[in-house]
């Protein structure tokens, strides 16, 4: 069985766990971002050497249990987006989300040009830049996954963020001092503070979603 045949096979079961179903055509853009991955294994440093056997587990699969907290918002943007974890995933399931990806590091913005491309999808834009050098773009959902800690990130929040909007980090469990480094920050800036324990599909592995939510008003 090729890694991807078997990387499939993991990542169905693992849908089921979420209660998720995948249609054939999102099983085929799955089996596309995961001969990407492949392709550029040696080009570039995308994730863990050791990763790339255990992509669905690690990546795919993760990235998708914030599916049921974020209804309704379809602005989003992905924080240091690297090889689109988490929210390329997340965006074949939400097609109808719009999707930029702010990833500076030029090896690393080209292979999310490629990935896209070859996965077909639309109303995704990669810009080649950090975040927090955007003065126009706003959204409703930012998603960080490994772009650094949540008090350093703050003031790049705070200028991405619609009234109303979401951003959820993803986070381990030991990340209470992380936490409780932003609090004093949050309350100035108007985020409201949320966290939602979950375990990680087929490994049950802790994964902690940690919301900052921005008043309407």
């Amino acid at each position: 069985m090729s890694d991807s045949r078997r990387e499939l096979r993991e990542f169905e079961r693992g849908l089921a766990e979420l209660g998720l179903t995948a249609t054939p055509e999102i099983l085929e853009q799955f089996r596309k971002y995961l001969a990407a991955l492949y392709h550029y294994h040696r080009k570039v440093h995308l994730i863990s050497h050791r990763d790339y056997e255990r992509i669905s587990r690690k990546h795919f699969l993760p990235a998708l249990c914030v599916l049921p907290f974020i209804a309704g918002l379809r602005r989003t943007c992905d924080i240091g987006a690297g090889a689109g974890f988490p929210s390329l995933p997340v965006k074949i399931f939400r097609p109808e989300i719009t999707l930029t990806l702010y990833e500076s590091v030029r090896k690393k913005a080209r292979f999310l040009e490629y990935l896209t491309a070859e996965l077909g999808i639309s109303a995704v834009r990669v810009v080649e830049s950090r975040a927090d050098a955007e003065r126009e773009a706003k959204y409703d959902l930012v998603l960080i996954k490994a772009a650094g800690k949540i008090r350093n990130l703050l003031t790049t929040i705070d200028g991405l963020l619609e009234p109303g909007g979401k951003a959820v980090f993803y986070k381990s469990s030991g990340t209470d001092t992380e936490i409780a480094a932003a609090r004093p920050r949050l309350a100035r800036l108007g985020f409201r503070l949320g966290i939602r324990e979950v375990r990680t599909p087929l490994e049950g592995l802790p994964l902690r979603l940690v919301f900052l939510e921005r008043a309407t008003t």
